[in-house]
This record gives C-alpha cells, sequence and structure tokens, in this order.
C-alpha cells in the first residue's frame, strides 16, 4: 500500500500526506525512486507529505535502483512506459534475477519499447506514446495488473485486464478513490486513458502480511497472547490469516473502521492447538507471502499439513519453496519437497531441536524461521543476509519482545 501512495504522486495532481507508511527499505527505495523522477517530498515523523506530477515526470540522470523492492520495478515499469523519454531500471543481485519479461512483454503491445537483460532487469525502457490493449494475465499477480493499470491511466483508449483471480486490490481501490475511470471486477478490469489522478491524503493500515508472522508466534508458542492495531482487513489481502485461524490460532478482530479507501481494525492473537490444513489453488495465490510463515505453523501441527499450486514460490525473493522443505529439514521439522508445494507432518505441538538457517537473502525466510526459533529446543541461527529491513524495520525488536515473554 505504501509502494503505491508514493507511486501514485507521479501520475497525479495536487499535494497529500502519506500517514503511517512502512518504513522498510523496499518502501524507502520507492520513496526515493520518484524525487529522482521529480516529486516534492517532506518527511515529519511518521508523515511523508508529497507533492503530484501530473504524469510530467523528469528525466533521471542515472540508474533508478530500486533495492530488492520487485514492487517498485514493476510498477514503475508501468509508470515509465507512457513517458518520454528513456530509463533504465534495476536491483540488487536477487531482484535482478526475478522475471520481468510478464511485465515488459505487454507493455510492448501497448507501444513501449524495452531492453531487458535476458529476461531480467537490468530494464532500459524507452517510454512512448502508450495504446490501451486487452490483455490476458498469464499468472495471478497484483504486480503486473498494477503495472498494466499504472501505464493504462497514461494510455489513450481503454486498457482491458483479464484473469488475476482476486489478487490484492490495493490500486484498484486507490484508483478509484482519485478519480480513474476504472470499472469491472477482480477478474474484468477496464481502464480509460488518458487521466491525472486527484491525489488524497491516506492512512495506511498495518501490513496483514507481516502480521500473520505474528499470528504464527502465537499459534506456535503455548500461552501466548499478541494484540496488532490498525492492521488491513481487505478481503483481498487476509487469507493468509484466515488459514491459520483455520488452523486453531484464535482470532478476534475489533474496532474496524475504514480510514481512506482501505478497511481495518485491530486484532488479537491468541495460542490454540494447531489441525493441519490442506491448502491449494486460489488460497494458495492469495496468501502467497504468508506461506513460508505458514509451513512453519504446519510443522507444529498435530497431522500431515500439504500445500500445492504454490510453484510461483520459485520466483520470489528465493526459490521459497526448496528454501522452507531445506530449513524445516535443518531444524528438526519433517517436510517432503513436492514439485509446486510442501508435505508437512507436524510435531503436535512439541518443539522441534533448532539449529542453522540460510535465509537465502530473503526476508520472508529469515522471518520465518526466527519465529519458529522461539519454538525449538535450542534456538534457530540465521547465515546469509537476513534481509528483514527491506519489510519490516520493527521486526527484530518485537522479535526480542517475543522472547523475553516467553522465556
Amino acid at each position: 500500500m505504501t509502494h503505491r501512495a508514493y507511486l501514485a504522486a507521479l501520475v497525479s495532481e495536487g499535494s497529500y500526506s502519506v500517514r503511517g507508511g512502512n518504513r522498510g527499505e523496499d518502501c524507502e527505495a520507492t520513496l526515493r525512486a520518484v524525487k529522482e523522477l521529480g516529486v516534492a517530498t517532506n518527511r515529519a515523523d511518521e508523515t511523508v507529505h508529497l507533492t503530484g506530477l501530473a504524469g510530467l515526470l523528469k528525466a533521471p540522470k542515472e540508474v533508478l535502483d530500486v533495492g530488492n523492492s520487485g514492487t517498485a520495478m514493476r510498477l514503475l515499469l508501468g509508470v515509465l512506459a507512457g513517458q518520454p523519454f528513456t530509463s533504465t531500471l534495476s536491483g540488487d543481485e536477487s531482484l535482478n534475477r526475478r522475471p520481468m519479461a510478464r511485465v515488459t512483454d505487454p507493455l510492448a503491445l501497448m507501444g513501449c519499447s524495452t531492453k531487458t537483460t535476458e529476461g531480467h532487469a537490468p530494464v532500459q525502457v524507452q517510454g512512448a506514446k502508450l495504446q490501451g490493449i486487452d490483455y490476458e494475465l498469464p499468472v495471478a499477480s497484483a504486480q503486473i495488473k498494477s503495472a498494466l493499470l499504472f501505464a493504462g491511466l497514461q494510455a489513450e483508449g481503454t486498457t482491458r485486464i483479464r484473469g488475476g483471480n482476486r489478487s490484492r486490490d490495493h490500486t484498484e481501490r486507490l484508483f478509484r478513490a482519485w478519480g480513474a475511470k476504472l470499472e469491472g471486477g477482480p477478474n474484468d478490469l477496464r481502464i480509460l486513458g488518458p487521466t491525472c489522478l486527484r491525489a488524497q491524503d491516506f492512512q495506511v493500515p498495518a501490513d496483514p502480511s507481516a502480521a500473520a508472522f505474528y499470528g504464527v508466534a502465537a499459534a506456535i508458542v503455548p500461552g501466548s497472547e499478541i494484540q496488532l492495531h490498525g492492521v488491513s482487513q481487505n478481503p483481498t489481502r487476509i487469507r493468509g490469516l484466515e488459514l491459520l485461524s483455520e488452523m486453531g490460532l484464535h482470532m478476534s478482530w475489533t474496532s474496524s473502521r475504514t480510514e481512506s479507501w482501505e478497511p481495518q481494525a485491530d486484532v488479537l492473537f491468541q495460542n490454540g492447538s494447531l489441525a493441519p490444513i490442506m491448502a491449494r489453488g486460489q488460497a494458495v495465490v492469495e496468501a502467497i507471502d504468508e506461506l513460508p510463515a505458514l509451513a512453519v505453523a504446519a510443522a507444529f501441527a498435530e497431522g500431515t499439513s500439504e500445500f500445492r499450486d504454490a510453484s510461483e514460490l520459485k520466483v520470489k525473493e528465493s526459490n521459497r519453496l526448496l528454501a522452507v522443505a531445506e530449513n524445516l529439514r535443518a531444524i528438526g521439522g519433517d517436510v517432503e519437497l513436492l514439485d509446486d508445494g510442501w508435505r508437512i507432518r507436524g510435531s503436535g505441538g512439541e518443539p522441534l531441536e533448532g539449529g542453522i538457517i540460510q535465509s537465502h537473502d530473503d526476508h520472508r525466510i529469515a522471518m520465518a524461521f526466527l519465529i519458529a526459533g522461539l519454538r525449538t529446543k535450542r534456538g534457530v541461527e540465521v547465515r546469509g543476509e537476513p534481509m528483514i529491513e527491506t519489510s519490516d524495520p520493527y521486526f527484530m525488536s518485537n522479535l526480542r519482545t517475543m522472547m523475553e515473554s516467553a522465556s
């Protein structure tokens, strides 16, 4: 949500504030990129003030480096596709291994010329006057969909985006609130361009993907109780939390409200015995970012869990399918790696042994197994760069608090 709030300054008019935005390195990379493209910004405490460019971007003098942020890179491709200059996007070693052709291919159909590095970043973008297209998404991806919405906002005529299977809809909510000519539902969106958005202030809810890791902590440590405030209740984002609830985590939502255009509430997680789960299909698509955490929960459940249709994990910051399986084995878990998921035999709530795990420079892998370490006999040591600052800069301090409470 923070990414989209910052990027919207590039294609909107007026000044606005983003309150409570994510301070992780990924979102900070997005903020740096919009500044390099000409957006005036000012930070005061937890609020960032921005002035929109109304689509009149400044050509960057250097390569736009977005670090580890796949969201920043893919959505910026959609913005830059409609600009009258050439620019180059790059990232860190991990991001530059991730596929970008799934975004550049439809942008080419709209009239934008790009040069990738064998389908990966760095990506050179030669912006153009775009034309609307009718495009069916090859995979359910909010990033591809959002890139095409940003491009469609600048294109002549209607851009139609079909497929998507209810991927997260933060971009659609923001666009509608800010005046985009956007019609349709989750599997058939139509945006009429060119249109300039009208900026509004935004109160960013807490990320439900991050909340899921704290939910797992409560689920696996006996007697645990964790409360989080202002967590997004967006229906396209809480499937991971719903799966945890199905497994047996006690979850209570209170003080539900809508601030800006996103629903949010306070949530209380309370420990409960975990049952196994069979997750596949749309549920897995909607919970794709939470799957490493859910796999950890399954390792402590009573019985055998199975996760299928998760092949997309192979092209995240690491091959998360393989990383989860290897690391669960390393700490004493019983897991079978499948072509598109895992079969995990739980410990019945008993502690695992613990040991050394490899982060593969992936924040969600590091976070998931640090949480697992709360319920091991000898703890968990993370090897490799944890990268946790990319998404949740408060995670380590919160983890220390949980460790003190659990001891």
